[in-house]
């Protein structure tokens, strides 16, 4: 079923993390200062299985700004996963964000296979030349911005990094100016 996080889910959301992405310090980190509020998860016998985070964002083009949400750190627990789950995740939250005004949803997925599967939701690839304008998010993000990105720097020479600007993909909830975005989204 779907809910929203509380504050007691840490400790299962920072399994999910380490089951989904291997990796935990962004996660103990993240969870510090992420609004559970913003984060959707799917429960099975009351403890979360499948978490989606919704991260409030706008986008500036020629002088008017446009709220939107960036998906973040979509995870399925193995033994749930090819249920559906994560499309029913997804549909709570285009409704969400519609709901709150919004006018986009984007995301980046981590491999292109998956482009195909958010396209089933409305989500559209973005090009990535002639980039126009950047997301912009609150200042706490921010900062957990700059951190990753501080971590991401120190795995730069390795062959652990992947280029996952490729697979940035909109969905428009709203009518939005066309525009491209560049990489001021965090992954």
């Amino acid at each position: 079923m779907i809910s929203t996080a509380q504050e007691c889910d840490r400790n299962d959301l920072t399994a999910l993390w380490r089951e989904a992405f291997a990796e935990e310090s962004y996660a103990v980190y993240f969870y510090r200062i992420v609004p559970f509020e913003d984060i959707i998860v799917w429960r099975e016998n009351e403890r979360p299985v499948s978490m989606l985070h919704m991260l409030r964002c706008s986008f500036c083009y020629e002088e008017r700004v446009y709220q939107g949400v960036y998906l973040y750190a979509l995870a399925t627990s193995k033994p749930y996963r090819n249920r559906g789950i994560m499309g029913k995740m997804i549909q709570a939250a285009k409704e969400r964000a519609e709901k709150d005004g919004c006018g986009f949803l984007c995301l980046i997925a981590a491999a292109p296979p998956l482009c195909g599967y958010y396209e089933t939701f409305g989500f559209d690839k973005v090009d990535g030349a002639d980039i126009k304008a950047a997301l912009k998010f609150s200042s706490d993000l921010k900062k957990y911005v700059q951190w990753e990105r501080m971590q991401e720097e120190k795995t730069e020479n390795t062959s652990e990094k992947e280029d996952f600007m490729e697979n940035q993909m909109v969905c428009r909830l709203k009518e939005i100016p066309f525009c491209k975005f560049s990489g001021e989204i965090p992954y």
